[in-house]
């Protein structure tokens, strides 16, 4: 059964100092789903979520919730909870009383002392909640920050990078509680049964969006340009700008050079490949259905558990995934590399978006 739409944007316009950050942008969100929109910075992510929480007026298009019209609905009325960068709590308020404004803003059913503190709990605040914003570690704050937005049990939750500024471990914990964030809501005062809660996460970091997504939109020059599972995305971007999101290391692009020499139709497309679908291979190995050409080796690193390789060729540099440090080779020396075609992928190329 399908989840009922919780938001939709239609044809979405907006300008900071007459330069265009949206243009015509479409975007919705089922009941419950988690959605990342993915885009480098100054790609209008945040200015997307504000528009969506009512903080900045709308110059063009629609935003529709539970499919009504809230282009005329103030912030506090659109069941929206937002987490921002800065983790905004009062700061002469403690934890725990932030959480009970929360829940008094909420129009759910709800026991506020039990909600706060099985919360606390699961997100490791409970010894902390009658301290002080300025008592607490950044860490504990931002955990603060994220129990009182889902305390409002919002028909939409809005995550403005919420990872920016953790350290190593902070951000893996986080990770851990994104992905496991509560979003069933209750019933109403009415007792009336309420969608889940659906999430939108902004981020510029397409390995955090990978890890976090039920479905990835890519923003690009002010549109939403792909938008699906992030397997999808990753395997089967549509245009470059898709492609070079996700990944790390980054994905190799072919060359002119490399597309004539090995016989690709490169007309209005370019053809990419990732690096973990490159291969070292022995200079006597013959690869019958694969593409191989000599290589010169640039570098070597190991990271995270495995090896990654950088290759000079056809005019363009080839970075290269493996398990084993590629045939303890030194720089500069020569090597064959092999990818199959069916692990190539073809992308439109992009034409850039003018001022009108």
């Amino acid at each position: 059964m399908n989840e009922p739409e919780a938001l939709k944007l239609i044809g979405i316009d907006h300008s900071y100092a007459d330069v265009p950050i949206l243009r015509s942008l479409d975007f919705s969100l089922a009941a419950g789903e988690y959605c990342v929109v993915l885009g480098r910075s100054g790609s209008g992510k945040s200015t997307l979520l504000r528009l969506i929480a009512g903080l900045i007026p709308l110059e063009a298009g629609t935003i529709k919730m539970n499919q009504q019209c809230v282009a005329r609905t103030s912030p506090k009325d659109r069941h929206v909870a937002m987490l921002f960068q800065d983790d905004r709590l009062y700061p002469h308020w403690t934890l725990r009383r932030a959480m009970e404004l929360a829940c008094r803003a909420s129009n759910v059913e709800q026991d506020t002392k039990t909600e706060i503190e099985s919360l606390a709990r699961r997100f490791q605040i409970a010894d902390v909640l009658d301290r002080r914003p300025d008592q607490v570690s950044g860490g504990q704050l931002r955990r603060a920050a994220l129990a009182k937005a889902i305390l409002r049990r919002p028909a939409v939750l809005l995550l403005d990078e919420p990872l920016h500024g953790l350290d190593a471990t902070l951000r893996e914990d986080f990770l851990s509680l994104l992905a496991d964030l509560p979003r069933q809501r209750g019933r109403t005062t009415a007792s009336t049964d309420l969608p889940s809660t659906a999430i939108v996460h902004v981020t510029h970091d397409g390995d955090e969006a990978m890890r976090l997504a039920d479905r990835i939109a890519v923003l690009d020059q002010g549109r939403v340009v792909q938008s699906g599972p992030p397997s999808e995305i990753y395997h089967r971007p549509q245009t470059l700008a898709v492609a070079r999101s996700l990944g790390h290391p980054p994905v190799n692009v072919l060359s002119a050079n490399a597309a004539n020499a090995f016989a690709l139709e490169s007309t209005e497309s370019q053809w990419i490949v990732r690096p973990e679908n490159l291969e070292v291979v022995a200079s006597d190995t013959q690869r019958s259905n694969g593409i191989q050409w000599q290589a010169r080796l640039i570098k070597s690193r190991f990271v995270n558990g495995h090896w990654v390789s950088h290759w000079r060729s056809h005019e363009q540099d080839w970075r290269c995934v493996s398990t084993d440090d590629p045939m303890r080779m030194v720089v500069n020396q020569s090597a064959t590399l092999s990818m199959h075609p069916d692990r190539m992928h073809r992308v439109g190329i992009e034409s850039r978006i003018t001022n009108d």
